[in-house]
């Protein structure tokens, strides 16, 4: 089944998680500029998380949630309003600092992982 064009010109591509990426993308209806969040290719899990995303932000109505201006569930994509020269739509707490891949467990840290019995 061959698909028509998604109504946007996708842009750079502004972030990437465990299920989607976002897009700057400009609309070809109006020439609007929104981000663009789709599921990552060929991951059913990533497409069912993106559904249930678009269904529960559609749901919620608070001035610090992006609403949800276009979507195609069946495609696995979705807009969001975005702003002239915004590096971050999506965004979580950030923290300085080393990579805990490379991080020592400290002396407290591990005695707290182990069982005072030993095991």
């Amino acid at each position: 089944m061959s698909h028509s064009p998604i109504p946007y010109v996708l842009g750079r591509r502004i972030g990437m998680g465990t299920y989607a990426e976002v897009f700057h993308a400009t609309s070809r209806a109006d020439g609007s500029v929104v981000a663009y969040k789709r599921a990552k290719e060929g991951d059913p899990a990533a497409v069912k998380r993106l559904r249930r995303e678009v269904k529960v932000q559609g749901l919620l109505d608070h001035p610090n949630v992006m609403p949800v201006l276009d979507s195609d569930l069946e495609r696995a994509w979705f807009t969001l309003a975005s702003q002239a020269g915004c590096q971050v739509v999506l965004s979580i707490p950030s923290l300085r600092g080393e990579s805990m891949r490379r991080a020592e467990p400290t002396k407290s840290s591990a005695s707290a992982e182990t069982p005072s019995d030993g095991r």
